[in-house]
């Protein structure tokens, strides 16, 4: 069966928070176009349909938007993009909707929205107020904690399927209670933690490979501590970590070592691999040029895929390097090293905890 994903950029990089380590804005600067402003109506409607003819007739079709912030574009673009999808669509298609949104824009007009359509939404939140609010600032200097924490309480009232977004900055992994604590008293049951990258120049929010480790195992020790006790909470990492280990896929690209596909698709059409390279040296074309087909067979996607970036010396003796072969291209500096793995120590913490080995 013949499923897609589109990963989606409505408003294109432009956001109205200021998060002090905010990767995208920087990516962006480093291309010609650095904000390709909203995304029209015509550019969906033409990225709708070639999406429906490229999805199998009984597949599943899955619109993300992500940003910069998605929201910013209004909710009645959603409103007529939704309406343009229920046109084009194949009768046993299936569509799913998904956004990751700071929060900040939702109302009650968008929670109906995001009810009525199911909507999985990825909520932004860097865990306990104090953390979230040294990094995640507006354009006027604000802190953002007591909104965004509303709408994961409103969301959650309204009955929305919603996760928690945490960026793993090297401020916040030194309180892995801390943040665990947050989790537990907020109730959350899906967590996603993204390492904060290293744009080529360290920042007091750099995530290190030492501390990586020191706060995954603490965290894990505190999560598995609470399962065991018959409370499960999804955490991303751990559930790929636990499947990685007894042989089964895990549910994120990078993982293993190796790129995925993926379409990521920016407000004028542009089309990208990856949302972490965003630039104009992986544009594969335009969605409102080029037929899926053409940009899934094209020469850069090739490249893309087969790019020789290996892990460091320290993978080749290592006794996880066939399930992890240093994880993901673009964050290996967050955990890996010449001479320290810190997913290779958290590997093997959790491998003895659970399996004695």
């Amino acid at each position: 069966m013949k499923n897609l994903t589109l990963l989606i950029k409505p408003s294109s990089s432009r956001c109205q928070l200021r998060c002090k380590y905010c990767f995208y804005m920087e990516e962006s600067r480093n291309r010609e176009t650095a904000d390709y402003g909203f995304m029209s109506m015509d550019t969906a409607t033409k990225m709708i349909e070639k999406a429906v003819a490229f999805c199998d007739e009984d597949g599943e079709l899955t619109f993300m938007f992500q940003g910069g912030e998605p929201t910013l574009i209004g909710i009645s673009w959603y409103e007529e993009f939704i309406a343009c999808v229920g046109k084009m669509k194949k009768e046993k298609q299936t569509i799913t909707y998904a956004v990751q949104t700071n929060g900040m824009l939702l109302d009650e007009a968008w929670f109906s929205l995001l009810k009525k359509y199911d909507f999985l939404v990825g909520l932004s939140i860097d865990g306990f107020q104090r953390n979230h609010d040294s990094a995640r600032l507006d354009a006027g200097n604000q802190k953002t904690w007591n909104k965004v924490i509303h709408a994961y309480r409103k969301c959650i009232q309204e009955g929305i399927r919603v996760n928690v977004l945490t960026v793993l900055t090297e401020k916040l992994a030194k309180h892995p209670k801390e943040y665990y604590d947050f989790i537990v008293k907020e109730d959350i049951d899906w967590i996603q933690l993204i390492p904060c990258l290293d744009e080529g120049a360290r920042t007091p929010y750099s995530l290190i490979p030492k501390s990586y480790s020191s706060f995954f195992i603490a965290l894990f020790d505190l999560w598995y501590a609470e399962m065991k006790k018959g409370r499960q909470r999804s955490i991303g990492l751990f559930d790929d970590i636990l499947n990685m280990l007894q042989g089964y896929a895990p549910g994120q690209c990078g993982r293993l070592g190796k790129c995925s596909w993926q379409y990521v698709i920016e407000a004028d059409g542009s089309v990208f691999p990856c949302d972490f390279y965003c630039t104009d040296e992986w544009l594969l074309g335009n969605i409102g040029c080029e037929s899926m087909e053409q940009l899934t067979d094209c020469p850069v996607r090739t490249s893309f895929l087969k790019r020789d970036e290996q892990g460091k010396k320290i993978c080749e003796k290592c006794r996880y390097e066939s399930i992890c072969d240093g994880g993901c291209i673009r964050q290996r500096n967050c955990y890996l090293s010449d001479k320290y793995c810190g997913h290779q120590k958290l590997l093997s913490h959790i491998e003895y905890l659970m399996y004695g080995k």
